[in-house]
């Protein structure tokens, strides 16, 4: 566009902006080996404290700390680089009280004896930029449901917790029912933390009653109980879900025991499910890895011992039909597909930061942008680190004539309009109607988006009841008329020269 035409376009009129855009990144990881993002800091006089921070995009709206440790590890977290920290609970979204920033640091206390080996801090900003891929052991879960979790008189860490869960509403004594929808050994249930995607080890102690009233008892180990108490989620119904069910990873062994003895952690206090707080089942629409994993540092790469594979966000919800979309990203190896009805249909190998239509049938419109990576070996090796994905109405706003103007016959006038969701150089048709819409006439079929065009108006179109009429050239229903009529009259001057 001249910089002309952005100097009066901006001057009539400042647009808003109707798109959206939602990315997905790696979480930031603080190892204490060489596989994190960054390296953890030393830990002195039981303090773990950061002294660089990490940054994010945009403003941070809310964020989740988890961490691996032995012990008791108290974690505070900091948005603003560190002039604010609040307190942290393992797993546990938290957006009250956080200070307004894009700078993240963290600071830990460890009781004695206590290990700390890593941190991961997942995010989601003011940009719709959200830190975190999602969990590739929930892949292809369709449901879920939120239990509550009573606490003690003081914070409690890796405790194990029974977990009743009922095969079918029928099932008398659970904590929590499926509604008939997994499988018949219990295989597809997994256990979260409060965030959804922090997998929490279980194990499957004892099967009781018969089908279709069965009650399976779960053992899960939560990472840190407030006192206050703490949520856990329940995933279930994946037929193709294994069974992930381990007491290694749950229960403590006494030294010189077998295997098959179970330690719980201080035997004397017990945190329970508290009762009847169970929640309503929910449909989820969470990310799919298909031969593909998360690297220490979080990001997405090929599962060992596959040659390829796909990752497929998780379903936007869009305000509104979507018509074009605009995918970026950052890793190699990869190619990258689009979507807007929610994966039904893709536009494949797309061109980072490149404009695609529906009404260009690159795809169908749709309110569920997806964006689908492929990921190969070839020379390298494949990853990606981040991807993002710009979604737009594709609207049309026509700003002058909007109505109520007077131009003159004969003369040369121009048609503003704002097309900004759209690339320059998109068609763009424009009409004009002599009769307040009725009946249009072509003033031109196709012009580049560059917001401005010069109209030299007939001298035998005189009207009060003007209109103009901006469209997506490849599709017309999607336009923008004038909010009123304006007039064009007669050349004045011409006509008093013809009477002398």
């Amino acid at each position: 566009m001249a910089l002309t035409a952005l100097c009066i376009l901006f001057a009539v009129w400042v647009p808003a902006v109707f798109g959206e855009a939602a990315g997905f990144t790696s979480s930031v990881v603080w190892r204490n080996d060489d596989k994190g993002d960054l390296v953890m800091p030393e830990i002195k006089d039981g303090i773990c404290e950061t002294r660089i921070s990490a940054s994010a995009d945009g403003l941070i709206k809310k964020v989740t700390v988890t961490w691996e440790s032995e012990g008791e590890v108290m974690m505070e977290i900091s948005a603003d680089g560190g002039m604010n920290y609040f307190e942290a609970v393992n797993g546990v979204p938290a957006k009250e009280g956080l200070s307004k920033g894009d700078r993240i640091k963290w600071r830990a206390r460890l009781k004695e004896k206590s290990t700390l080996t890593e941190v991961r801090v997942s995010y989601l900003d003011s940009l719709n930029i959200k830190a975190g891929f999602g969990t590739p052991e929930l892949s292809g879960f369709r449901y879920r449901r939120k239990i509550e979790i009573k606490g003690g008189g003081s914070e409690l860490y890796n405790y194990q917790v029974k977990v009743k869960i009922g095969e079918s509403v029928k099932s008398k004594g659970s904590d929590v029912h499926c509604g008939g929808n997994l499988k018949r050994g219990f295989d597809d249930i997994r256990f979260t933390a409060a965030d959804g995607e922090t997998m929490l080890p279980h194990y499957l102690e004892k099967v009781t009653g018969n089908i279709p009233e069965r009650v399976a008892e779960f053992w899960v180990k939560v990472p840190q109980i407030p006192s206050e108490g703490v949520a856990v989620y329940v995933y279930y119904s994946n037929a193709s879900a294994k069974d992930l069910s381990s007491s290694e990873k749950v229960f403590e062994k006494p030294d010189g025991t077998t295997d098959s003895t179970l330690k719980r952690k201080y035997a004397d206090i017990e945190p329970e499910v508290i009762e009847g707080r169970s929640y309503a089942e929910e449909t989820v629409s969470l990310p799919i890895f298909r031969g593909t994993a998360l690297s220490a540092s979080g990001d997405i790469i090929i599962k060992d011992g596959y040659e390829q594979g796909e990752y497929v966000s998780r379903e936007i919800n869009a305000a509104f039909p979507v018509r074009i979309l605009i995918p970026s990203w950052q890793g190699q190896g990869i190619k990258i597909d689009v979507s807007a009805d929610g994966g039904k249909s893709y536009k494949n190998d797309c061109s980072g930061n490149s404009y695609y239509y529906a009404s260009r049938e690159d795809f169908y419109a749709g309110t569920k942008p997806v964006i689908r990576a492929r990921l190969e070996t070839g020379t390298n090796t494949a990853v990606i680190e981040h991807i993002e994905l710009d979604y737009q109405p594709g609207r049309i706003t026509v700003i002058s004539p909007n109505g109520g103007e007077e131009w003159t016959a004969g003369t040369t006038r121009d048609i503003l309009w704002s097309a900004l969701e759209y690339d320059f150089f998109y068609p763009i048709k424009i009409e004009y109607s002599r009769n307040g819409g009725m009946v249009y006439r072509v003033m031109t079929e196709s012009t580049d988006n560059d917001g401005i065009y010069s109209w030299k108006i007939p001298e035998e179109e005189v009207s009060r009841e003007m209109v103009i009429r901006v469209s997506d050239a490849n599709e017309r229903d999607v336009s923008d008329v004038s909010d009123r009529a304006f007039g064009v009259i007669e050349d004045r001057r011409q006509k008093s020269e013809v009477r002398e």
